[in-house]
């Protein structure tokens, strides 16, 4: 035979706790947090409460979490939860990442030439040729790809971050 499963909820709200216990009701006492009330079943404590004037078990919803920089939340009627949302910032963000990581790559061979086309102009001498080439090569790739960051820093809306290639 299953043990039966008890749940908690404060005697001043009617909030349920997160915690439960299934086991002899002799234990039951024992395992009632302070301030609270045991009611015999396993409630959602996330989306359930006990009508303090009733007795009953009604529908609950929280109070909504505040919204930061990188999530926003709206209430889910199905899943009966506040379902974070990423916000413009956190998608501009995430997109953006990539890029910046094919700027960083593509930057990680410049330090050669760099030095070389430092030490060159130090010295009063012209920039190798190979040096000047490569460093070409490199702003030819990232060029494209600043335009991009550029692009997803200016975007204001979904639609605008989305019609970004």
């Amino acid at each position: 035979m299953t043990a039966p499963t008890w749940s908690f909820f404060n005697a001043e709200t009617g909030l349920f706790a997160s915690r439960r216990y299934s086991g002899s009701s002799e234990f039951l006492p024992a395992n009632t947090p302070v301030g609270s009330i045991p009611m015999e079943g396993a409630y959602d404590w996330q989306a359930q409460r006990v009508d303090l004037a009733t007795g009953q078990v009604v529908d609950y919803q929280p109070p909504v979490p505040p919204d930061t920089d990188d999530e926003t939340f709206a209430w889910d009627a199905g899943a009966r939860r506040w379902l974070a949302s990423p916000t413009l910032a956190a998608r501009k963000r995430q997109r953006a990442a990539p890029v910046q990581a094919l700027i960083d790559a593509a930057e990680v061979g410049q330090d050669r030439a760099q030095r070389e086309a430092v030490l060159a102009l130090a010295a009063g001498a012209a920039v190798p040729a190979e040096a000047a080439q490569r460093l070409g090569e490199i702003e030819t790739e990232v060029l494209p790809l600043r335009a991009t960051l550029q692009a997803i820093a200016a975007a204001t809306t979904q639609a605008e971050l989305d019609a970004i290639p």
